[in-house]
């Protein structure tokens, strides 16, 4: 791990960035107060919305997502002691999401906490 943080460090957030928005699998991570704070192209894509439209946002806002036949979006996470995220979670079965031009989008994702090397929530 070490030797990849190192490596890391060395690269500029350009890199980064770009790396993260050539993935084909949809990125968006939070701060801690559960404001977005990145969503590369392929999440902005499922999204329907532009970047400008959903950054600064809480999550819950941009991405409520619903389970056929219930009428409460899906809760996200699970709590731990002091309001912190304890565990990742799997979307149940036919999970969707309402893009703004009304299309159903069916999801398959995993949402888990970003932790540091040491296990600190980022």
């Amino acid at each position: 791990m070490d030797e990849m943080r190192l490596h890391l460090k060395n690269k500029d957030k350009a890199w980064l960035v770009s790396t993260l928005n050539s993935a084909g699998d949809a990125i968006i991570t939070c701060d801690l107060d559960n404001q977005l704070d990145f969503a590369n192209a392929e999440a902005l894509r499922i999204l329907g919305r532009r970047l400008s439209d959903v950054l600064g946002k809480p999550l819950n806002d941009v991405l409520r997502l619903y389970r056929d036949g219930q009428q409460e979006p899906i809760q996200f996470w699970e709590y731990g002691e002091n309001n912190q995220v304890t565990t990742a979670v799997g979307l149940p079965r036919r999970s969707y999401y309402i893009r703004p031009d009304g299309h159903k989008s069916y999801l398959s994702a995993h949402l888990s906490p970003l932790l540091s090397d040491v296990g600190d929530y980022l």
